[in-house]
């Protein structure tokens, strides 16, 4: 589920997403109204050019007739109708006469509308926005299929509202530009056409200088790739580490049962007992015991899915869907009983080429037993060591991280930092004023604001330093007073102020200064 990322799209291989690169591969992120200009240049070759913003979950206050008025929390996103083409969304129901067309319309996604208003028609209907200063009311003009949950637009939550893009909204957004390409045409020529067309100067001459072109990489990433086994193949790992620990843990203890029961058998065998007999006997046990561990299962999943949820970095965190959690339960069950239909065929033909006395000497000539069972456990044991030592690999790196993070800090000064998550809700809306609460308070003496927690996941980017090499950079965002508040000596300071300014530690301010030396950067 999680490896077939976008791969349920309808034309998945024809779809790619427009990136902006320099010629040293650095990447920049784009505004809707370079999605705009692109639509507007009708490049051939470009069957369709889809908008989506980063996703959002706002409130909103719906107003259905005949019932009281709710506040909901919605999974919000704008896009154009290009990207509707793209995805080949269905529609459940329209209005085309309004569809992209009259400003502040809406469209609800299947469990949107179901979510919000149940089975009664969402056409019409109007939500507003649970904002004090600058309340929006948009109204419901459509309702569109469900994308797959394991999608690269909002990864594995569902979108509950598309907000349409229309001209009175502006153009500054940030969004991501998807194109889908005319079948017979190469992605190479297509983005020839692209940089023929379409340039942009970022940064002005005066100041190095530095053009991005438009580039559309294909979002079927090849499965043999290093990025994808970054994203995906190391989980899957993991994951399947974690499933075959378990499966081991059973039929260890079931081969180990069945070894255990040799002399027994052997007995059965010389009373007259066939390979069929003995065979469906050690089946039907051990089938007994897989379906009651399957009810199991699927009764600790009712009760405890909810709880389910996976972070796979800073900013991808996702609830299991439990319809999907079940069906894949359903689906490892015939796969049980085959491995235990193998096992117990396994057993049974062995003790039809082995001798009624070599059996009741415990299988074989010096009567050792439990061989398999020790060789299970062993790779079970491998399997545990690898996890361990992996955690103590993080931990230890948690742990240099932190020290590094505060090294400038005496010990009293650390124990005077405490952490205030705002970033709840209930908290955002009143957030300033909160701020203005601690920061008045007499055992204040600073407040430093982040995006994230001072000690928890930082985002990431990376930067292409040389034409096969990418650094991989971990980034924090601060207030200014980042610098005093940490007590962090500066090694060189620019005094012009931008809007958008970075600091860099030393390391990596080394390491490109290095790289502008020998003019492999600039």
């Amino acid at each position: 589920f999680i490896t077939d990322f976008d791969r349920d799209l309808p034309h998945y291989n024809q779809i790619a997403r427009v990136q902006w690169i320099n010629g040293t591969g650095a990447t920049i992120s784009m505004q809707v109204e370079r999605g705009k200009n692109m639509i507007a240049a009708h490049i051939t070759g470009i069957e369709s050019v889809g908008m989506i913003t980063y996703p959002e979950t706002k409130q909103y206050v719906i107003h259905p007739e005949e019932q009281d008025e709710g506040l909901f929390k919605i999974n919000t996103v704008i896009i154009n109708e290009g990207f509707i083409k793209i995805t080949s969304s269905e529609w459940i129901e329209k209005d085309s006469s309004a569809l992209f067309r009259l400003p502040n319309s809406a469209i609800l996604t299947r469990s949107g509308a179901e979510r919000l208003f149940g089975k009664q028609s969402p056409l019409g209907e109007t939500i507003t926005t649970d904002e004090e200063d600058n309340s929006t009311i948009y109204t419901i003009v459509g309702v569109v299929e469900d994308l797959p949950r394991n999608n690269s637009f909002s990864p594995f939550h569902k979108f509950d509202l598309y907000i349409c893009l229309d001209e009175n909204m502006p153009d500054d957004l940030w969004a991501q530009t998807l194109i889908m390409r005319t079948p017979g045409i190469s992605w190479d020529e297509l983005n020839n056409r692209l940089k023929a067309v379409q340039a942009l100067e970022v940064i002005p001459p005066e100041r190095g200088g530095a053009i991005f072109y438009p580039e559309a990489r294909k979002i079927a990433v090849s499965r043999v790739s290093l990025e994808y086994f970054i994203q995906f193949g190391l989980l899957t790992i993991i994951g399947f580490l974690i499933l075959l620990s378990g499966l081991i843990n059973f039929f260890s203890i079931c081969i180990g049962t069945f070894y255990n029961r040799t002399k027994e058998l052997s007995l059965q065998k010389g009373l007259g007992a066939g390979k069929n007999g003995i065979f469906f006997l050690l089946f039907i046990e051990s089938t007994i015991i897989v379906i009651c561990a399957a009810i199991t299962a699927i009764i600790l999943t009712e009760l405890f899915g909810s709880f389910f949820t996976i972070n796979l970095s800073a900013s991808v965190k996702f609830d299991i869907d439990m319809q999907t959690l079940i069906l894949q339960e359903f689906q490892y069950f015939p796969g049980l009983i085959i491995l235990n239909a193998i096992i117990a065929f396994f057993m049974s033909f062995r003790l039809k080429r082995m001798a009624i006395a070599t059996g009741v000497r415990g299988g074989n000539a010096s009567g050792s037993k439990h061989r398999m069972r020790n060789f299970l456990l062993s790779f079970q044991f491998f399997i545990s060591l690898v996890f361990l030592g992996s955690t103590a690999i993080i931990h230890l790196q948690q742990l240099t991280f932190t020290k590094r993070l505060l090294s400038t800090l005496s010990k009293e000064e650390k124990q005077r930092i405490f952490e205030v998550n705002l970033d709840h809700p209930q908290l955002k809306e009143n957030k300033e004023v909160i701020l203005s609460r601690i920061k008045a308070g007499r055992g204040t003496e600073d407040i430093l604001q982040s995006t994230s927690e001072l000690f928890g996941p930082a985002s990431v980017s990376y930067l292409q330093v040389t034409e096969n090499e990418k650094l991989t950079l971990f980034n924090m965002e601060f207030s200014q007073n980042f610098v005093s508040f940490l007590n962090l000596p500066l090694t060189s300071i620019n005094t012009k102020t931008h809007s958008n300014s970075i600091m860099l530690n030393k390391e990596l301010y080394d390491r490109l200064e290095n790289e502008k030396n020998t003019g492999i950067i600039v």
